[in-house]
């Protein structure tokens, strides 16, 4: 079990801090790189758009073809993120499947390098990861690999029928409380409605997708952890919350954020922090 781990928006360098910025770029069919991968999009869903701080400017591939490798087995997203940075987590935010046709893609694999040519060669242990809606790894060895230019390749791209994508991270660092905390609640919420009427079975329709809502309960805090939670509800966008077995969420604050303070040195807080997964 892992400590409270969360990735701020400065610390995630898969994705724009603010849109405007001009780093990380999308290398795929851009001027200036040697032996760029094709895009793979839809026109009014560009692969760009996986770059924005935004789970809804999604990208949308449609299909498995053109290919962007000569395989024609992967989609490849090549980034660049502008210099070398240390990275120790990586994942896919706001992913799934169109439906019909085969699974596709079934899993992710990350690679890395320092010099940009169209190949990269290494990879982070673990190598890949199965896809699932916000998704990822923690790298255990080496646990942090510094690089410029990144790849997240999506297997598979000959069958089924494309896929959705909201944004990647690349975690730089964590926002670390460093201990485990003393107790939480996990809450699974189903969007549904109900309809019942008298002497007939009761309809149920989904209207959403599924999401977690995550309550952490705190005794006895000192004011540096209560100002790390202060600064997640000043965050300008959804963050990164990594759960005790590495999960990645992407979730917002609730909009209170009450604490109970005892004024007296050495100024303790109980509070309850509550957040919420996007779905």
């Amino acid at each position: 079990m892992g400590n409270v781990r969360f990735i701020k928006a400065n610390d995630n360098k898969g994705r724009k801090a603010i849109p405007t910025a001009v780093y990380p770029k999308l290398i795929n069919a851009a001027g200036g790189y040697t032996s760029p991968p094709a895009l793979v999009q839809d026109a009014a869903f560009p692969m760009a758009n996986a770059l924005l701080p935004d789970r809804i400017s999604q990208i949308w591939s449609t299909g498995p073809s053109p290919v962007s490798n000569s395989g024609g087995a992967d989609i490849w997203f090549d980034i660049d993120l502008g210099s070398a940075q240390s990275i120790s987590t990586a994942g896919v935010l706001g992913f799934s499947l169109i439906p019909g046709g085969a699974p596709f893609p079934a899993s992710c694999q990350v690679f890395y390098a320092s010099s940009y040519n169209g190949t990269f060669g290494s990879s982070p242990v673990p190598a890949s990861f199965t896809l699932a809606r916000d998704v990822g790894m923690i790298f255990t060895s080496p646990t942090s690999i510094s690089a410029r230019y990144w790849r997240f390749s999506f297997s598979n791209a000959t069958s089924g029928n494309g896929f959705t994508l909201g944004s990647f991270y690349l975690g730089s660092s964590f926002t670390d409380l460093g201990f485990l905390y003393a107790g939480a609640t996990e809450t699974i919420i189903q969007p549904r409605s109900l309809v019942e009427g008298y002497g007939a079975a009761p309809t149920i329709t989904r209207t959403g997708l599924t999401y977690r809502r995550f309550t952490f309960n705190y005794q006895n805090i000192e004011k540096t952890v209560r100002d790390t939670f202060d600064s997640l509800l000043a965050e300008p966008y959804p963050f990164v919350y990594i759960d005790p077995f590495d999960v990645p969420w992407e979730v917002v604050p609730d909009e209170e954020f009450a604490r109970d303070h005892v004024w007296a040195l050495p100024n303790l807080y109980t509070f309850n922090f509550g957040m919420r997964s996007l779905p």
